[in-house]
């Protein structure tokens, strides 16, 4: 007997929502339920490379594909996909030695990259053609980027510091919170969502551990509310992180997920505990990967884990993307070495 395969239609607008996305299409797009999709396999391992650990899909379209995240070597930690094969995209020839920890995509021909370079923030700009590496000095490791228009994009890193590009150059500030002395403090995450910037910052020394909501703008920031990491039942919102998703929503992940909306975080139904851990997808109401050591999907009814990655060994999902009809998800394998991504695709 033949799988019953299930599709919905919806228009290509809802792909607006996206970090990182490409023009507008009126084009419906057949959405196939990622319980019927069969799977190829690629591997990316960088020569020579006791790691190479993707962490984030940053994607325009299913022939138009980058990975970034981290690799032992400097060079091996971006790759694209051209809808034909992967391919490593080294910048260093551009930019010198780097480490890029996350993307930001505004149009195939905008796409800005953060991390680091020595022991100083490092910020890189592709237009299409070249990457461009900006005039950036203070010490530190940028770690997550997001923006909603050209002229308004923040940066955030291993401390209490911002960058904020107002589409001339990119401006530095520092927040400083209301924590004990000596007590280290770190962004976790950043979205710039209908006009207004959310950003999560963690304290953590001892007995000593809390999450910090601060939402605003560059020097107007206001920090709305905090939570006790020893009492992570209580959850008020996802302390992991922030997703924008194709649905133009902005959702938090951490022990539970959370939706935003005009009276503020609502909890959302929650998937199996295996599926969850450092990544949560939406496409739409209809359409959520969780991710962790196992899949699971929302079809917005319930959560069900999707069986080809059920219990998997050594492996860790840390992101996804789908156009629809193509599913994309990154692994990062643990089970020997060298440490290698795993690509699983789904149509």
């Amino acid at each position: 007997m033949k799988p019953k395969i299930t599709f919905l239609l919806v228009t290509g607008l809802t792909l607006l929502a996206f970090s990182c996305k490409e023009g507008i299409t009126d084009s419906p797009v057949l959405v196939k339920s990622p319980l019927d999709m069969t799977w190829t396999v690629d591997t990316l391992a960088y020569p020579q490379s006791v790691q190479t650990l993707m962490a984030q899909v940053c994607a325009f379209s299913k022939k138009n594909i980058y990975l970034v995240g981290w690799s032992g070597l400097v060079g091996g930690e971006m790759y694209h996909y051209d809808g034909k094969k992967w391919q490593n995209v080294d910048i260093s020839p551009q930019v010198g030695g780097h480490r890029v920890n996350r993307l930001l995509g505004l149009s195939p021909t905008n796409i800005w990259g953060v991390g680091y370079q020595g022991e100083n923030d490092f910020i890189v700009h592709y237009n299409g053609a070249n990457w461009q590496k900006q005039a950036i000095t203070t010490k530190g490791n940028l770690q997550r980027i997001d923006g909603d228009a050209p002229n308004n994009i923040y940066a955030i890193g291993l401390d209490d510091a911002i960058y904020y590009y107002n589409g001339t150059k990119w401006n530095y500030e520092k927040v400083r919170l209301k924590i004990p002395d000596g007590v280290p403090f770190r962004w976790r995450s950043v979205a710039v969502f209908n006009g207004t910037t959310f950003l999560l910052g963690e304290a953590i020394k001892n007995d000593f551990a809390k999450t910090y909501m601060v939402t605003g703008k560059y020097k107007e920031w206001t920090v709305n509310d905090s939570l006790d990491l020893f009492f992570q039942e209580n959850e008020k919102w996802g302390r992991g992180g922030f997703e924008k998703g194709g649905n133009g929503k902005l959702y938090s992940y951490g022990n539970y997920y959370f939706e935003y909306t005009s009276s503020g975080w609502k909890r959302l139904p929650q998937p199996n505990k295996t599926d969850m851990g450092p990544g949560f997808y939406v496409y739409n109401d209809n359409y959520m990967i969780s991710l962790g050591r196992g899949i699971g999907y929302f079809d917005g009814v319930s959560w069900r884990s999707i069986d080809r990655f059920k219990n998997p060994i050594n492996l860790i999902f840390p992101d996804a993307w789908t156009s629809g009809d193509e599913l994309f998800i990154i692994a990062n394998d643990f089970s020997s070495w060298p440490n290698k991504t795993i690509v699983f695709h789904g149509k």
